[in-house]
């Protein structure tokens, strides 16, 4: 960021220094409080964003659909593409049940982190001339034949 300075024994320009903190982004929670009502268009918009950010592992939450919009979701085969489970009636639900998943996946990854991992290659099984190459993974550290 630059910043001009009004005094005379500053330089005349000043560089800052930002630090930005990373932050990952984990759920996207869609307001559908302003839709009075949504059309093929908009179901099939919103089911092809579902589907984008679940390729990336973001979780779309919807919140506050209106009885024309839920209908419409069930007659458009809607459920098909999103699941119920991802439909919240309050935009605190939805909030409560992102962050519920934030918690629990911060406490998997420091419980496998905690966890020695050990791993070993197998490359004895062929297919045609090429080995096929097995990962095996045990907690405590033995290892087994598949």
């Amino acid at each position: 960021m630059r910043q001009r300075c009004l005094h005379t024994t500053q330089p005349a320009v000043e560089e800052r220094e930002e630090t930005e903190e990373l932050i990952q982004l984990t759920h996207i929670i869609v307001d559908c409080s302003s839709f009075p009502y949504i059309d093929l268009m908009g179901v099939d918009a919103l089911a092809r964003a579902h589907a984008e950010y679940q390729a990336i592992n973001i979780t779309v939450f919807f919140a506050c659909c209106k009885v024309a919009v839920r209908q419409m979701f069930e007659n458009s085969h809607f459920y098909q593409h999103v699941p119920k489970s991802y439909m919240f009636v309050s935009l605190q639900d939805a909030v409560a049940q992102a962050q519920y998943e934030q918690e629990k996946n911060i406490r998997l990854h420091e419980s496998l982190e905690s966890v020695p991992n050990r791993f070993s290659v197998s490359s004895d099984v062929y297919f045609g001339s090429h080995p096929l190459l097995f990962f095996h993974y045990e907690i405590n550290g033995n290892f087994s034949k598949c």
